[in-house]
């Protein structure tokens, strides 16, 4: 138990050691991963920006240097309809465009791209054309958009584009998608667009490096989230992209999970197997001293039913001498069927001396053996007899073969007491299961049991039962039979054991009582008895 109790120690603390290292050099990939894909995103985004209102740029410019061309060549554009269908040719198409208009030298408007005509905020964040404040003093309406940019053409004329938020914050969601935010700052540092970061991660990282925001990249970590800056190369604007926790390390929780989950199913395995591995070895020297304590009982059973056999001898041996010694035939008849009813017990406790196995009687050579002990007593007559054992091998409890050895021997010797003087004696013993091949021969054949009538029956033929504390079959368990039959007289008329005149009839039948059987006897060409009962 020691041994398996350091062995599964010594695999979690390895366990642990491997899953702490794992997980901190998988965090640290994960970070310099998504350090990597924050600062990649951040350079698209800022590309894309430039790209798109780069083209708004060139917009205006070939709008105004077409307007010059116009102006050039006489046919100026002085009324509305010209001047609309250049902002149509150029600015009706492009995505980044939300208004545009076309203004005189005079500054007089002429024609809108849209139906409103556009308003300029009071603080523009691009608007190169009008100098470095990007401001508009006396503007009391609304400004319109977020970003405008304008060109003057060499005649006079003027014209102007507006970006709107909404655009701006299209292209990010279109680039970041729905897992990572992104905000444009202001070289002021005032927020232009913003898609995600609801918690302000990319203004306060920028706000912390403001004093060297003039490098061009740089990322750095917020509460958690990745936050990688850049300053846009043609546009006074600064670019963040933010990825949340939840983006980078989700894979590495997803590991973290799988990680703890397997390591708690192997150290599981492990303690179950070292747990199966010490049941093993308990039980192997438990079965180790259970056989030994077996052997030894064995042992001491043997001397036992050695013992109980030499006793038994000496009984037979102690009555033998009481037999020689009586002058009355009377007692010596009683005291010789006490001896067959000595050694019918002795056999038993023989046969299970020499036996394989302690708990079981190999009944058909128990009745053999038992049988030659009968002619043996009986002398002549039993000799001269013929004796047919048909006897099923089937395994008997030592508490049914007493009781079944004593009933044989006491039947076998009256058949041979009353039986004895008839000429041609014939002995028949079977015993088996009911309607087995074995245990019910054909021959001889035991006659069918007469039905009640009122009718008077032949007293040759009679049949008298004696049942038994329970006829009924026990459940599931198959009725056994034995069958004791001689070609002799039969039973008298008025043969009653419950009289008291036959000693060895009345041990019979408590004998069957002892079984919870039934005893069915009755004359046919001399006497026949049948015991019927079930195993316990």
């Amino acid at each position: 138990m020691r041994l398996a109790l350091g062995v599964f120690i010594g695999a979690v603390i390895a366990v642990g050691l491997f899953v702490t290292v794992d997980l901190v050099l998988s965090h640290r990939r994960a970070v310099t991963q998504a350090e990597e894909l924050a600062l990649i995103q951040v350079q698209l985004v800022e590309q894309t920006l430039t790209n798109h209102l780069a083209e708004v740029r060139r917009g205006l410019a070939g709008a105004a240097r077409e307007a010059d061309l116009l102006a050039g060549a006489g046919s100026g554009i002085d009324d509305e309809v010209a001047a609309g269908r250049l902002l149509a040719e150029y600015f009706l198409f492009l995505e980044a465009v939300a208004n545009a208009g076309f203004y005189d030298s005079r500054g007089d408007l002429l024609a809108v791209l849209r139906r409103s005509e556009p308003q300029m905020p009071r603080e523009c964040y691009l608007c190169p054309a009008f100098g470095n404040s990007h401001h508009f003093p006396g503007t009391d309406t609304p400004g319109e958009g977020l970003l405008w940019f304008a060109h003057r053409s060499h005649e006079g004329s003027r014209l102007k584009a507006v970006v709107e938020e909404s655009y701006l914050t299209r292209t990010l969601q279109m680039i970041l998608g729905s897992t990572m935010g992104g905000v444009l700052f202001s070289r002021e540092g005032d927020v232009v667009a913003r898609w995600g970061d609801p918690r302000g991660h990319a203004a306060a990282l920028r706000a912390d490096q403001s004093q060297g925001i003039d490098q061009a990249l740089f990322s750095g970590r917020r509460e958690g989230s990745l936050v990688a800056v850049t300053r846009a190369r043609s546009l006074p604007l600064d670019v963040a992209v933010v990825l949340p926790p939840e983006f980078f390390l989700g894979q590495w929780r997803s590991r973290v999970i799988v990680l703890l989950l397997v390591s708690a199913i192997s150290l599981a395995v492990l303690g179950w197997f070292l747990r199966a591995v010490h049941r093993r070895a308990a039980q192997i020297w438990e079965a180790r001293g259970a056989r030994a304590l077996a052997r030894e009982r064995e042992l001491q059973l043997r001397e036992t039913h050695h013992r109980v056999k030499n006793h038994l001898a000496v009984i037979d041996s102690i009555i033998s001498l009481q037999v020689t010694r009586s002058s009355d035939s009377a007692i010596r008849q009683l005291l010789q069927d006490l001896r067959g009813r000595v050694a019918a017990i002795s056999l038993i406790h023989s046969s299970l001396y020499q036996a394989e196995d302690l708990g079981r009687v190999v009944f058909p050579d128990y009745c053999n053996a038992l049988v030659r002990s009968i002619r043996q007593a009986c002398g002549a007559p039993g000799e001269a007899a013929d004796i047919r054992l048909e006897v099923e091998d089937i395994p008997l409890p030592l508490e049914t073969v007493k009781p079944l050895g004593l009933i044989i021997q006491e039947l076998v010797m009256n058949a041979f007491k009353y039986a004895g003087d008839s000429p041609g004696l014939v002995v028949h013993l079977r015993f088996g299961r009911d309607g087995s091949a074995s245990g019910a021969p054909s021959e001889p054949a035991d006659p069918p049991e007469p039905a009640d009538s009122p009718e008077p029956i032949d007293p040759a033929h009679r049949i008298t039962r004696e049942k038994g504390k329970n006829q009924e079959d026990q459940a599931g368990q198959p009725r056994l039979h034995l069958v004791i039959s001689d070609n002799g007289p039969g039973f008298p008329d008025d043969f009653d054991p419950s009289g008291g005149a036959s000693l060895g009839m009345l041990l019979v039948e408590a004998l069957v009582d002892d079984l919870e059987g039934e005893m069915i006897r009755w004359n046919h060409e001399g006497a026949h008895i049948k015991i019927v009962f079930s195993l316990p």
